[in-house]
């Protein structure tokens, strides 16, 4: 019995006939050539063929898993391997463990995990300690030393690494940095390049943290989602006609970083007037308001005054959307001398000062200019800073659908929480530290209404999880880690947090899919 602990993308963790998974099987003992193939004891069905854009594909399955023939064969072309997987996926849909026989190279295991691989074999490893070839961190080595056994050692720890990993969702981070493998680092590309919808669509929407250690992050699904966002769907504060365009910090939020507490501190009088955009990579642009919510307050990037190509692509690319729906009366630019070359991205007209942050007088410049246009000018000041602040983390949640839900709502302040009211009664809480929104109990008919963030059970009260044996459907625009709301046939049973695909949760009759929040 495959019993699921956690999901990642396409990958999953937990335990099958005793064994944790991502793991390597024993090419000697768990696999058997003889009578009849087998697999941890699990007879297989004769193979059968199957057409992959061209390509024939032949696939053997028990009960719980299916293998991929030829494997180590298929592999030596990665663009065609990754595209066999992604197919492969939409014909497992979650049911079955998968296993490709002959390709388990444990540089290559991060990568492969990724791909939703659970089963791979140990057959290269105990030929690399038979030819006195050691596994180490930083690669393959020569020894006269190595044993057999200290290699399975090497890639025992790495599967309970990977394991780990799912479960705290950093499997991604781990498969970006270890590129001791050159195919490791073109399958990676090609998923995110290529494969990017079928990804997104299974990929959380919020992990512990982004470590952005290399371009390729700039294709992370949570990270594009938020590009997308700014690029496409973002609608600034109507009030705020005059534009601050300022650089990011190391440190997250950035209001909290020392540059920019100088700076509040500075023109703290007039920022009612203003509104904040800092300039960053890898999200592009990200609106003041919006700074605390997920990936701005959660990301990482390693700091050294160049921006690649890449990165400066990019920032044109969602700088000019941005720009195309949002107008400002005004601009300003407090630049330090890395972001100069933004300059010529921003609205025509933009006034701008090179920030020295040595001294105050670029932030006293920039305080008379604004100031002495706001005294000709006499612009609207925004008075409700945090009511816009928690709308707009909301709408960019959620969606714009929910604005006229929550507009004449009010802001409250409870046990140190901001929540929204909506008739006297609580309908969304924001959860400072996490720098998102949670459902209240009371708030669900707006999105059943709607069909949003759904996922629909058999006629029970939830306690403490909802387990997929128990779901009956899900909208396809839940992620791991949305909030969502349960019900039955329209009628509400409660709200929670969901841990796998939507398309698990209706898949398969094991493991956790929402986790109750009473």
């Amino acid at each position: 019995m495959i019993i699921d602990e956690a999901f990642f993308g396409f990958s999953r963790t937990g335990s099958f006939k005793g064994i944790k998974y991502p793991t390597f099987l024993d090419w000697k003992d768990d696999i058997v050539n003889e009578e009849s193939f087998s697999i941890l004891g699990e007879s297989f069905s004769e193979s059968r063929k199957i057409k992959i854009e061209g390509t024939e594909v032949r696939l053997r399955e028990s009960e719980n898993i299916l293998m991929i023939e030829e494997a180590d064969s298929i592999i030596q072309r990665p663009k065609n391997f990754v595209r066999i997987l992604m197919e492969v996926h939409k014909i497992n849909k979650f049911h079955k463990l998968i296993y490709t026989p002959l390709i388990g190279d444990p540089y290559l295991f991060p990568v492969l995990s990724l791909l939703g691989i659970t089963l791979q074999d140990n057959f290269i490893s105990y030929m690399d300690g038979a030819d006195k070839v050691e596994y180490r961190h930083t690669g393959r080595m020569k020894s006269d030393r190595i044993s057999i056994d200290a290699n399975s050692i090497f890639i025992k720890n790495l599967s309970e690494d990977i394991q780990t990993s799912i479960k705290n969702y950093t499997l991604f981070d781990i498969a970006e940095k270890i590129n001791l493998s050159s195919k490791s680092v073109e399958i990676l590309r090609i998923l995110v390049n290529e494969h990017q919808k079928e990804y997104e669509t299974v990929f959380p929407r919020r992990t512990q943290e982004i470590r952005a250690v290399s371009n390729i992050s700039l294709m992370r699904p949570d990270i594009l989602r938020f590009q997308d966002y700014i690029s496409h769907y973002y609608v600034k504060p109507e009030a705020r006609t005059i534009s601050l365009f300022i650089p990011c910090s190391a440190r997250k939020p950035y209001s909290e970083s020392k540059s920019h507490r100088r700076l509040i501190e500075a023109i703290s009088d007039l920022r009612g007037f203003l509104h904040e955009v800092i300039i960053t990579s890898p999200l592009g642009l990200v609106p003041r308001e919006i700074e605390e919510t997920y990936p701005a307050a959660f990301y990482d990037v390693p700091v050294t005054g160049r921006w690649s190509p890449e990165e400066k692509e990019m920032l044109l690319r969602i700088t000019r959307n941005y720009l195309d729906r949002n107008k400002y009366e005004k601009s300003f630019a407090l630049l330090t001398e890395d972001y100069m070359f933004s300059a010529e991205y921003l609205p025509e007209g933009v006034e701008l000062i090179k920030w020295d942050k040595s001294n105050e007088d670029s932030l006293m410049q920039l305080r008379n200019k604004i100031g002495e246009y706001v005294t000709e000018h006499k612009p609207t000041r925004v008075k409700d800073s945090i009511r816009e602040k928690i709308f707009a983390i909301c709408e960019y949640q959620f969606g714009s659908w929910i604005i006229p839900y929550i507009s004449k709502g009010k802001i409250i302040k409870n046990y140190n929480q901001f929540m929204i009211t909506v008739d006297g009664k609580p309908a969304l809480i924001y959860q400072e530290d996490k720098g998102k929104i949670a459902i209240n109990k009371n708030f669900t008919k707006p999105f059943i209404d709607n069909s949003k963030f759904l996922v629909e059970i058999d006629d029970f009260k939830p306690t403490a999880n909802v387990y997929s044996v128990g779901v009956i459907s899900a909208t396809p625009d839940i992620r791991i880690e949305d909030e969502v709301v349960l019900h039955n046939s329209g009628i509400p049973k409660g709200v929670g947090t969901s841990k796998m695909p939507f398309e698990a949760m209706m898949e398969l009759e094991k493991g956790i899919a929402v986790k109750v929040r009473n």
